[in-house]
């Protein structure tokens, strides 16, 4: 009778083997998702929240050619050859800019020994019309306009031409006007052999004024034995 009721719990050996078993597979260090960080889930979802990238497509690898950057130069524009980025003439260093040159001292220097201009200005208006416009102010001396010349030939610091068909033209005018002394035109000359402040070849006019002289200084009138001379002790010629 004993016998018979053992074999009615059949499982009750079966339970006390397995108070010693050792779980050894699967092994769960040798998955893949062993690896996946709370950083990683979070990322995934981010990424899911952009959209459907089954549909868009995945960028696995990219080679660019277009456009090319080539060989540049430090603190200069670059310019496109047709082929790619290459060094241009512009130097831009953030505070001065330089055409053809490296500035020093100012603001924009342009230089060449390619062409007669440096600076070329066409302007066309039906009233005023300025090629070159300048303005300047200062505490102490301030050229709207300043021209440096220094060369093998005839040097012209500012050369002007003018053309009109049908109206008055003026290769250079000057107006000054001011509370002090003011100069349309200034001019000073030395160093040379012979110094001309004002050079005129042509009619000298002056319509509203007079001619003043400062020094004991002549007025040239045909050969040089024949001047008018001006004596500046009693301001008399």
């Amino acid at each position: 009778m004993g016998t018979n009721q053992l074999l009615s719990v059949p499982y009750a050996l079966n339970s006390k083997i397995a108070e010693n078993y050792d779980e050894t597979d699967p092994v769960f260090i040798a998955h893949d998702a062993y690896g996946i960080t709370g950083t990683n889930i979070t990322n995934w979802n981010t990424a899911f929240g952009w959209g459907n990238h089954a549909s868009a497509g995945y960028l696995s690898s990219f080679s660019e050619t277009d456009p090319q950057v080539g060989i540049n130069t430090y603190n200069y524009v670059p310019k496109w050859d047709g082929a790619s980025l290459t060094t241009g003439k512009i130097y831009d260093s953030g505070s001065n800019v330089g055409i053809g040159c490296i500035p020093a001292g100012m603001m924009l220097r342009v230089e060449t020994s390619s062409y007669p201009y440096g600076i070329y200005s066409y302007t066309h208006n039906s009233a005023y019309a300025y090629g070159i416009y300048g303005d300047a102010s200062g505490t102490s001396d301030s050229y709207g306009l300043y021209g440096d010349a220094n060369g093998s030939s005839d040097n012209y610091g500012v050369f002007g031409e003018a053309y009109n068909s049908s109206s008055d033209s003026y290769g250079v005018r000057g107006y000054a006007h001011g509370t002090g002394t003011n100069y349309a035109i200034s001019g000073t000359s030395s160093g040379g052999t012979s110094n001309w402040a004002g050079y005129f070849s042509g009619n000298t006019q002056i319509a509203n004024g007079n001619l003043y002289m400062t020094e004991d200084r002549w007025i040239g009138i045909g050969p040089s034995d024949e001047n008018i001379v001006f004596d500046g002790s009693d301001n008399k010629f």
